[in-house]
């Protein structure tokens, strides 16, 4: 299988959620016990409060002090929307998660009850299977719009969830950018003009005339874009751009080929007293490489800025309204984002 929960309290929350909207577990219906759920799934308690945390969180369910886990009755008009992303490792994605707190943010402003889950997508595997996963995926689904975030798949792979009957919103970017063909809506971010302001203010804080940026292949748009940006901001500034770029599908290495990797192009720099800007390389092994090296204190990461997540969220919401409404056409939506800068190790911390 391709698509399979990352941990057991997201299995069974998604078990438990599609006996409720089969209607196997009515609303306003008594769940069982957390013991005999327990026993039925085979893990432990603690596996079960956590998966009906999440039912709880996404307002399938309410805890009464007296009765028990009580199934909720679904407003009239309330949208069921999924949120799901797709990479090659289990390791974090902090665009993900950034994504997963936003949508969450939806359930109590709007009418919408959010389903967030992340798998992980085989190696090596052709088109037609792919294609025969996302049919079985379509068919166990039960929302009115899905939301998916998948930056690693294939051009044909993408086009594989175009035959989705729910509306399909990509959130992010594809090596290839925009893809005016595919039979999804998209929102991902331009990231030139953010990047710009970047580097700006990393020089405010550092008044260094060199940087050194750790990025992906730009044969990926998004670094790409970055790039050009930081680019011409060092140009501007008078700063020394020095760029640690790594190879096309990095991410699916293993943790050891990295970790040499990392090290053998830091042996190639003189690291002593610059910053480091951190592009969106996977923090567990940067952060490993410069603990040992002694350099994590010198790198930095970028977030969203508030304003710019606020104005993802409401053109996400705006879009999903439209879709589910009866929107058929496929909408192609370009961000500029702003971004603010915080040093990697305490970012690491809150992800």
């Amino acid at each position: 299988m391709i698509f399979q929960a990352q941990s057991v309290k997201e299995q069974i929350a998604e078990a438990l959620l599609k006996q409720i909207r089969s209607g196997k577990i009515a609303p306003g219906s008594k769940l069982k016990s957390i013991r005999e759920l327990a026993r039925e799934f085979s893990v432990s308690i603690q596996s079960i409060v956590n998966a009906l945390d999440i039912l709880e969180n996404q307002g399938v369910v309410r805890r009464d002090a007296r009765s028990g886990v009580i199934v909720r009755n679904p407003k009239e008009g309330r949208l069921n929307i999924g949120l799901l992303a797709l990479s090659h490792s289990h390791g974090p994605n902090s665009y993900f998660s950034m994504l997963s707190r936003m949508v969450s943010e939806f359930d109590a402003d709007r009418e919408i009850i959010m389903t967030i889950w992340r798998s992980t997508l085989e190696k090596r595997i052709t088109l037609a299977e792919f294609s025969a996963q996302v049919q079985f995926l379509e068919r166990n689904l039960n929302i009115d719009c899905l939301l998916l975030n998948a930056p690693s798949l294939t051009k044909g792979q993408i086009s594989a969830f175009g035959k989705f009957k729910c509306p399909v919103i990509i959130l992010g970017d594809f090596s290839g950018g925009i893809y005016g063909d595919i039979p999804c809506s998209q929102i991902m971010n331009c990231d030139t003009e953010g990047s710009r302001e970047m580097v700006c203010e990393l020089f405010e804080k550092t008044g260094s005339r060199k940087i050194l940026f750790f990025s992906g292949s730009r044969e990926h748009f998004f670094y790409r874009q970055t790039c050009q940006g930081i680019s011409s901001a060092c140009d501007e500034l008078n700063i020394e751009p020095l760029f640690i770029e790594t190879p096309p599908a990095f991410s699916n290495r293993e943790e050891a080929w990295k970790l040499a990797w990392l090290n053998e192009k830091l042996d190639e720099v003189d690291t002593k007293g610059i910053p480091l800007l951190n592009l969106g390389l996977g923090k567990e092994s940067l952060l490993k490489c410069l603990h040992a090296r002694g350099l994590a204190a010198q790198c930095y990461e970028y977030r969203l800025s508030m304003a710019s997540r606020r104005e993802f969220a409401g053109v996400l919401y705006e879009l999903i309204q439209r879709k589910v409404g009866g929107d058929h056409s496929y909408e192609k939506i370009l961000l500029h984002p702003r971004f603010k800068v915080y040093p990697l190790e305490l970012v690491a911390e809150f992800d």
